[in-house]
C-alpha cells in the first residue's frame, strides 16, 4: 500500500485537536522519519536483490540445461564408439579367418600338410589376427570410457548449476520476504506517525523534518486529499508540497507522497 504523511482527523495526544506539537518532541520527528526512510531504503535493496537474484536462478537453470545436453551426447557417443568398436573387431576376425583359410588351400594345393613351416605361418597369421583385435576392443574400450567420463562432468556441472540456481531461487524468495516485510513497517511507522500529528500544527522546523517522506520519487503515488483547516505557523511548508502558508493563512492540503506499495 502507498504510504506518506497525511494530516489526518486523529487528534494529537499530547497537545488536542488543534494544538501544537511541542518542540521537545522534534528528536522522536526525526528519529521516525528516519526509521521510515530506511525501511523504505531497505525494501527498495531487497527488491532489486530479489530481481538480481531471479535473474542469476534463470541463468543457472539456462546453464544447467546446456551441462545436461552435453551429457546426453556424451552418452550418445559412448553408445556409438562401443557399437563402431564391435563392428570393427567382427571385420578384422572375418579377415582374419578368410586369410587363415587361404593359407591352408594354399598348402594343400601345393601338396604339403598343415605342418612344418605351413603350420607355422597359419599360427602367426592367427596370432597377429587376435592381436589386431585385442588393440581394436582397447581402443573400443579407452574412447567409450572417455566419453563416459565426459558425461559424468557434465552431469555434475549441471547438479552444481541446479542447486546453485535452487539457492539464488531460494535467496529471491527470502529478498521478497523481506521486502514486503520493510514495507509493511514502513506503512506502521508511517501510521503510528500519523496519528502522532494528527491535526495539530506544525511549525516550519517540524514540516522540514517531515518533508522527507515525501522526497522520494522513485515510485510516486497521490494520497487522497485529506482537508484540515487551522492556523499555519509563520514561512510553515505543510508537507512536501512547498507551499508557504502566511500566517493566519486557513487552508486545506492535498499532498502528493511517493513510497513503495506491497
Amino acid at each position: 500500500m502507498p504510504y506518506g504523511v497525511t494530516y489526518g482527523t486523529v487528534a494529537n495526544p499530547l497537545t488536542g485537536t488543534h494544538g501544537a506539537i511541542p518542540s521537545t518532541s522534534n528528536s522522536l520527528l526525526t528519529s521516525t522519519v528516519s526509521s521510515i526512510l530506511g525501511l523504505k531504503s531497505d525494501a527498495a535493496t531487497s527488491t532489486a536483490n530479489a530481481a538480481a537474484s531471479t535473474t542469476q536462478a534463470a541463468g543457472y537453470a539456462a546453464e544447467g540445461a546446456a551441462y545436461g545436453n552435453a551429457a546426453g551426447i556424451a552418452e550418445q557417443n559412448a553408445i556409438v564408439a562401443t557399437l563402431a568398436g564391435n563392428v570393427k573387431g567382427l571385420q578384422e576376425q572375418r579377415t582374419q579367418r578368410q586369410t587363415e583359410g587361404q593359407q591352408r588351400a594354399a598348402a594343400a594345393a601345393n601338396g604339403f600338410g598343415a605342418s612344418g613351416s605351413n603350420l607355422d605361418i597359419i599360427r602367426d597369421s592367427i596370432s597377429q589376427g587376435y592381436l589386431t583385435q585385442q588393440l581394436t576392443a582397447m581402443q573400443t574400450t579407452l574412447t567409450k570410457g572417455g566419453y563416459q567420463q565426459e558425461e559424468a562432468a557434465s552431469v555434475a556441472e549441471e547438479n552444481a548449476a541446479i542447486a546453485t540456481g535452487n539457492a539464488a531461487t531460494a535467496a529471491a524468495t527470502s529478498y521478497t520476504a523481506a521486502s514486503k516485510l520493510s514495507t509493511a513497517n514502513a506503512a506502521n511507522e508511517t501510521a503510528a506517525l500519523n496519528n502522532f500529528i494528527g491535526t495539530s500544527t506544525l511549525t516550519a522546523d517540524q514540516s522540514l523534518i517531515l518533508s522527507p517522506l515525501g522526497k522520494d520519487v522513485t515510485q510516486p503515488t497521490t494520497i487522497p486529499a485529506s482537508t484540515a483547516t487551522g492556523t499555519a505557523a509563520p514561512s510553515a511548508l505543510y508537507g512536501p508540497t512547498g507551499i508557504a502558508y502566511a500566517p493566519g493563512e486557513v487552508h486545506t492540503n492535498k499532498i502528493t507522497y511517493y513510497g513503495y506499495g506491497a
